[in-house]
Order: structure tokens, then C-alpha cells, then sequence
């Protein structure tokens, strides 16, 4: 699932929903925006997400995460024990118009 970035739209929310997966998986930002990423945790245990090289944060229930997007590479945020154990779902990215 993809979600569209207008001009006006810098806030979204991304569920980790009871099948293990991001949801929307896919998210898109503007070169030189400010965007707020509220994660949203529906299963019963933590999860630790990577967000690009340098952001690590863990959600219990929320959490909050203010990028400044910079260069045209899309960012990879994941959740790096959940694949490890087979969830796949647990991966995304932000693609970068």
C-alpha cells in the first residue's frame, strides 16, 4: 500500500498490523521536507524498527519520528529481529519525489 504525499501532507501513520507487516508499506516525501512518522505497534510485543543508516527507535505502543528528507534515495525502515525470524512484512520504505 502506498500513501501519496501532497504538498500539504507532511504526517503519517504507519501500522505494524496483526499479520506483521507495515501498513502502508510505502510512503512518499518530497526532496527537502520535514515529515513526522507515527508508528503504530497493534501486537502485543515491542519491536525495534531501523529507519535509513542512522535511526533506531523501539515502539511499544507509539512512536513518533521527525525525518528531514534529503538526496532522491528512497529510505528503507525495518525491523531487523522480525525478519530475522520470518516476517518479511517488516520492511518498507519512503520514496523520494
Amino acid at each position: 500500500t502506498s500513501v501519496i504525499l501532497d504538498d500539504e501532507e507532511t504526517e503519517f501513520m504507519i501500522r505494524i498490523n496483526e499479520n506483521w507487516e507495515f501498513e502502508p508499506s510505502e510512503i512518499n516525501a518530497k526532496e527537502g521536507s520535514s515529515i513526522l512518522i507515527t508508528f503504530v505497534n497493534e501486537l502485543p510485543a515491542d519491536h525495534d524498527i531501523k529507519i535509513g543508516d542512522s535511526i533506531e527507535i523501539t515502539v511499544s505502543r507509539t512512536e513518533t519520528v521527525e525525518l528531514t528528507i534529503t538526496g532522491t534515495a528512497p529510505i528503507q525502515f525495518y525491523a531487523p529481529a522480525d525478519i530475522i525470524l520470518g516476517h518479511t512484512g517488516m520492511t518498507g520504505r519512503i520514496l523520494i519525489n
